[in-house]
Order: structure tokens, then sequence, then C-alpha cells
């Protein structure tokens, strides 16, 4: 299970996001795990590099090229399991940051600056999409989603930093038996029966429709952001598209959507330790996340 919930995250977590330079998308990813793990005063590539060796000394990895992490994966699907286990302690500054913490909102909304023109066909798309298929399909198993990630990524896409760290950090999330690290890695379930909803619909014809309305650009940010501003942690945003939405305006609109969350932390930021959201230290920008949550059920 542990596998399965380490791989949604990495995955899922970015499925709004099919753009057109697949080399682009996992090189702003990399740059937002590699500057994550800085914050916390870590050095990930080097981290990595010595779970990759020890992983080759145990013989759970045959070297270091992308065939071996495809083999490794081969060996899931087979097994339906990961077999390897790790020493807590020996690979302790990889455990500093939970997968849910990789990328700041910040180094995300980079992603939503790439062209978005048209349905991408980047490998790093077409993953998310087989990932969610799984995920809808239920009965999830290691297996399963071994499958969905060797139908799209080869040997030589393992090569590439972005998988291969990925790739490392699910086995070093998964190995380690002494660790009770699960549950802080499992999304918290949460009731939203109670919270107030506005729904937001991006239609066939480019309009925004909010709670049934037809409204324009100014009126949605402006009614969104004091819906927000209003509840707080207690919204829920539901978004949804007609069938024939265009796919850069439904990137458009979502777009929108995430500059409204950024511009109400960053006023809350000033608000209460007088500098920009930006200039926050990592648990100030924890504590403004609590107060407006990113919550968005499409």
């Amino acid at each position: 299970m542990k596998f399965i919930i380490t791989i949604l995250i990495f995955l899922l977590a970015f499925n709004s996001f099919g753009q057109k330079n697949e080399s682009k998308i996992e090189n702003i990813l990399m740059n937002c795990l590699i500057n994550s793990y800085h914050a916390q005063g870590v050095d990930i590539e080097i981290e990595l590099s010595k779970l990759e060796k020890h992983l080759i000394e145990n013989g759970d990895l045959k070297s270091t090229s992308g065939q071996a992490f495809y083999d490794f994966y081969k060996k899931v699907i087979s097994s339906n399991d990961i077999r390897t286990t790790l020493d807590y302690d020996k690979f302790e500054a990889i455990y500093m940051l939970n997968p849910n913490e990789y990328y700041s909102n910040d180094c995300l909304r980079e992603l939503t600056k790439l062209d978005s023109s048209e349905v991408a066909t980047s490998k790093f798309y077409l993953l998310n999409q087989k990932i969610q298929e799984v995920s809808q399909q239920g009965n999830i198993t290691p297996s399963k989603i071994s499958e969905a990630i060797l139908s799209v990524l080869s040997p030589s896409d393992f090569e590439k930093p972005y998988y291969r760290a990925s790739g490392l950090l699910a086995i070093a999330w998964t190995s380690n038996p002494e660790t009770e690290k699960t549950e802080l890695i499992e999304p918290k379930t949460i009731d939203y029966s109670n919270f107030p909803i506005i729904a937001i619909k991006a239609s066939d014809k480019n309009e925004i429709i909010v709670n049934g309305e037809l409204v324009n650009e100014n009126k949605f940010e402006t009614e969104l952001a004091a819906f927000i501003r209003k509840n707080q942690s207690r919204h829920l945003i539901e978004f949804s598209s007609d069938k024939e939405t265009s796919y850069g305006f439904y990137i458009k609109v979502q777009n929108a959507i995430l500059e409204i969350y950024s511009s109400l932390r960053d006023e809350k930021a000033k608000e209460i330790f007088n500098k920009s959201y930006s200039n926050l230290t990592v648990d100030e920008q924890k504590k403004i996340n609590e107060i407006y949550p990113t919550r968005i059920k499409e």
C-alpha cells in the first residue's frame, strides 16, 4: 500500500499539467525537488546517489542504467511487491520531507506558465493519465501501478534525472519497515459535507459559469476571492468543464484559480508576517497554507 500511495502522490498531484515540452516539465519538477530539500539543508542529489549505490551493492538494482530501473519495475509486476528493505538511520536525510512536501505552490505555478495551446503528448502527461486510469478502476496493486508506468516509460526515460529521482524516492519510502511514516504520506480523508461550495464551470463556449450564473472574468475573480477569503480552510471549489471545452480555455480558468490562491496567500502573509509569501520561511508558508489550503475537486 505504501508503494501505491507514494506513486500516486508523485504523479497525481500534477494531473492537470499536460504540457507540450516534456523536458521542460521534468526540469521544473526536478528543480522543485532539489530546492525543497535544499531548504532543509539536504543535497538530495547526493543522498539519492548514496541510495542508488546501496541498492546496487545489495543486488536490488543491477546498475545505474535506465534499464536497471526498468527491470526493477518488471520485478514488481512479477511479485506484486517491493521486497527491498532499508535502514532508516542510514538514509535519514531523504525522510526530511514527505512526498506531499516536495513541490511548493510557487514552484508548481511555473508549470502553468508553459504553453497549453494543445493537449500534450509528453510522456509525463501520458503517465499521469495511465496512473489515473488505474486509480479509477479500483483494486490498485503495486503490479498494476508498475504496469502503467512501464506502458509509458522506456529504459531511456529512467536515464532522466526526474524519473530516476522519483523511482529512488518511491523505493526509499516503500522499503523501510522500521519507520511509521506511512500515515504522514497518506492523504488525509477530509469530510467536505459541511463545507461551503462554489461551483465553477469552463463552458464549451469559452465562458465561465459560477454557481449556474454566467459571469465575466472580473466578476469570477472577485467572487472566488471573496468566497475563499470568507471561508478560509473550510471551502471547496467544484471545478468542471463541458466535454467540448477547449483545453486551452480549461487551463486558463484553472490557472486563474491558482493565481487567486496565490494572491490571497500573499495578502495574508503581509498581514501576519509583514512580508510577501515568497519571502516566508518554510514553516511560515505552512501556516499560511493552513489558512488558505488548495481545495479543488474536479
